[in-house]
């Protein structure tokens, strides 16, 4: 594409050949082209002389084994192009290429483009931390209702108050957001700079923006770990209350017996 000054190019995942053109066009460093493809949950910024390559991650959902499952987009910006790649689809990136087609005014710098993308992916982060406090609250919301360490039920209604395995997920789970979370959130601040030469003045308050939407978003997924720990604490609580119950209803049989053991 090439609305306005700057370019866009929109992959969906080409081969290093397809790519060659480019690397030549906006004379990038062949370490930017060697990396598109290669798998990686971390995002990274570099700097060059009149680009900065940057990776950044869209949150896909969670897997069936519960683990995250982060897409690389890989974006080259310059003074006036913008370069973005990625494997598979990405409907948000489609979604911003209408928006792009429809009104190239309200896109006068790469900058903004990359603002957008950026404010995509951020709204990926919250879909994600949404889930896992909504997982959280419902999990707790058994465990108090329930009681006797009970949470832990399984689909087929059996007494297995002592598994431990979904909380456990859900604690896996944030331990892994919170750390692509935080990656993304330096990254950010990175970005957010007033030294950074190739963000224009007028939208360095937009990379603020970025970054302080992930640092709100830092402070729910610490809260979620909280609340993970309190889970856990209150269903071992539970567990153990009711073993309790059950040693002494064994001691009352046992010392009820006791006497005819003598005779």
């Amino acid at each position: 594409l090439t609305p306005g000054p700057w370019v866009a190019h929109v992959s969906g995942g080409p081969p290093l050949s397809a790519l060659e053109p480019h690397e030549r066009r906006f004379g990038l460093h062949p370490l930017v082209f060697s990396q598109v493809g290669v798998g990686t949950t971390l995002p990274r910024l570099q700097e060059f002389d009149d680009y900065i390559y940057l990776v950044w991650h869209f949150l896909g959902g969670i897997s069936p084994a519960g683990e995250l499952e982060p897409r690389p987009l890989y974006l080259v910006m310059g003074r006036d192009f913008l370069l973005t790649f990625h494997q598979g689809v990405l409907e948000e990136l489609d979604l911003l290429q209408e928006r792009l087609l429809a009104a190239p005014e309200r896109f006068p710098h790469p900058a903004a483009l990359l603002y957008q993308l950026l404010e995509s992916a951020v709204d990926c982060f919250f879909f994600n931390d949404t889930a896992t406090t909504e997982s959280i609250d419902d999990y707790m919301d058994r465990l108090v209702s329930e009681g006797s360490g009970k949470a832990g039920r399984g689909s087929d209604g059996g007494k297995d108050g002592e598994d431990l395995s979904p909380i456990l997920a859900l604690k896996h789970r944030n331990m892994a957001f919170r750390r692509v979370l935080y990656a993304h959130r330096d990254m950010a601040l990175k970005l957010s700079r007033r030294e950074q030469e190739l963000v224009p003045a007028d939208w360095v308050v937009y990379m603020v923006e970025v970054y302080d939407r992930l640092a709100r978003l830092a402070a729910e997924v610490e809260y979620n770990g909280e609340q993970i720990a309190t889970a856990l604490d209150i269903h071992l609580n539970a567990v153990s209350n009711r073993l309790n119950r059950t040693m002494k209803r064994l001691t009352a049989v046992a010392t009820f017996f006791m006497p005819a053991t003598f005779l």
